[in-house]
């Protein structure tokens, strides 16, 4: 086998998804004679034991936020509600039609679980006249890259997605995230 480079990218997202075993069979397959390279943004246990798997001992640890700094802007409000799942979609409306009186040109992110939840979500909003764009893996990527594009350049609207938009997005001057989990809503200004 020619290859030279392996990079596993989200691992600790990998790794909540189950792929531990199917991750240390294809790491068994490879050629020892590697370079190796391990994303991740959280580092716990079950991650610090697949980078002795994946990585060489002497690998070089990178830490892009630093030993005593808050990970989190200090600035940023957040706020987290535990509520019955059947009330999801009305307290995510309150809370949009809370911010949207308050903030003239908004910009929300609105994270949801699943491309199907999103969905729904975004007919419900779209239903009640909100100005909303869905995006999820469900759509065609040039669907996705348009509706990025314009979320990007936009004030006044509000992008329902599921976690395509949580890797590798940078949208500016964004007024408001909520996050919808099977459990509970939790809202960051």
């Amino acid at each position: 086998m020619g290859l030279k480079m392996m990079i596993l990218d989200e691992a600790g997202h990998l790794l909540d998804l189950g792929f531990r075993k199917d991750i240390e069979k294809i790491v068994d397959c490879l050629p020892r004679r590697r370079q190796s390279l391990l994303f991740t943004a959280t580092i716990p246990k079950e991650v610090r034991r697949i980078s002795q798997l994946v990585l060489k001992k002497d690998h070089a640890f990178v830490d892009t936020v630093g030993l005593g700094c808050v990970e989190t802007h200090d600035k940023v409000k957040q706020s987290c509600l535990v509520e019955p799942h059947e009330l999801h979609f009305q307290i995510v409306h309150q809370l949009l039609m809370e911010h949207i009186s308050q903030s003239p040109d908004y910009k929300v992110i609105v994270f949801c679980t699943t491309g199907m939840v999103t969905s729904l979500l975004f007919h419900v909003l779209r239903e009640m006249k909100m100005n909303v764009k869905e995006m999820h893996s469900r759509k065609p990527q040039l669907y996705r890259t348009r509706i990025s594009e314009e979320f990007k350049v936009s004030k006044r609207l509000i992008l329902v997605t599921s976690d395509v938009s949580a890797r590798g997005m940078n949208y500016p001057d964004v007024t408001l995230v909520i996050q919808v989990f099977a459990i509970s809503v939790m809202f960051f200004l």
